[in-house]
Parts: structure tokens; sequence; C-alpha cells
């Protein structure tokens, strides 16, 4: 094994997180729907009687999926619990990783198999989190509530 194995496989792993927060980003934005519509659109110019009706219904549905996700983006706020609690599992799984790719390099090729659980945890505990970066202000948290939590559990 050469001396820069450890270092190719924690780019790997780099490179596979980076790959997947661009594609959750990619699938998210705006301007695949917008082209989804556009092309819609076109069709819709090209056809007609029920076939024209139909696709209309489709562009205005889309358009309206539009509006909610942008509103619902420009409402959200970041959860500063959640952005803490993924940095402290990175930096922690990072430590480890770096502890157990030292000694894979330099006391037997066994120890890669406890680095690449504990990074597999690391990275699943932190695309977990990643869904819950934002806050939005439709979700109502049950402890807000006049009652509380338990309103309906004790009304008998």
């Amino acid at each position: 094994m050469s001396d820069g194995s450890g270092w190719y496989a924690l780019a790997g792993v780099g490179v596979q997180v980076l790959a997947s927060l661009v594609g959750k980003v990619y699938l998210g934005s705006d301007s695949r729907l917008i082209r989804k519509v556009e092309k819609e659109a076109a069709l819709a110019d090209v056809l007609t009687g029920d076939a024209k009706t139909v696709i209309e219904q489709l562009i205005e549905f889309d358009v309206h999926q539009l509006a909610l996700q942008r509103i619902k983006r420009a409402s959200r706020k970041i959860s500063w619990s959640s952005v803490t609690a993924i940095v402290f599992v990175a930096l922690i799984t990072a430590g480890i990783g770096w502890g157990l790719a030292y000694l894979a390099l330099n006391h037997g090729w066994y120890w890669w198999i406890l680095f690449t659980i504990t990074t597999f945890f690391g990275i699943a505990l932190a695309v977990a989190g990643a869904g819950q970066l934002f806050e939005y202000d439709d979700e109502t948290d049950p402890d807000d509530t006049p009652e509380g939590p338990s309103s309906g559990l004790n009304a008998a």
C-alpha cells in the first residue's frame, strides 16, 4: 500500500458527499421546474382540443407548485441547533476517521473496516441532519399550543 492511499480514500468520500449536496441543490432548484413549464407551454401551443386543455391544467398546477416552493423558501429560517449538530458530528467523525486512517496506514489493513463503518455512520448522520437545516413558518411546535403537548390526552 502506498503512503497516499489514505488520502485517496478521504478524497473519494469527500467527492461523493459534495456530489450528493450538488444533486440535492439542483433537484430543489426553481430553474428545473421553470424549464419544465416552458416545455409544457411550447407543447400547449402545438396541441388542440382536449389535449390542450389537459396541458394547460398541468401548466397551472406546476406554476402553483413553483409559487408555493418559492414562498416556502422565502419564509424559512436557519436552524442553528441543526447546524451545530452537523458540524459537531462532522468534526467527531473526521477526528475518529483521521485516527483510524493513521492506524490503517501504519499498523494494518483491518483498521480500514472500522474507518469505513465510522465514516459511513458519520456521513449518514450529517445527511439526516441536513434535511433539518431550515425551520418553516407552517411547522408548529406542539409546545407552542396553549394547552401544551398533551392537550388531547387528558380530555376524558
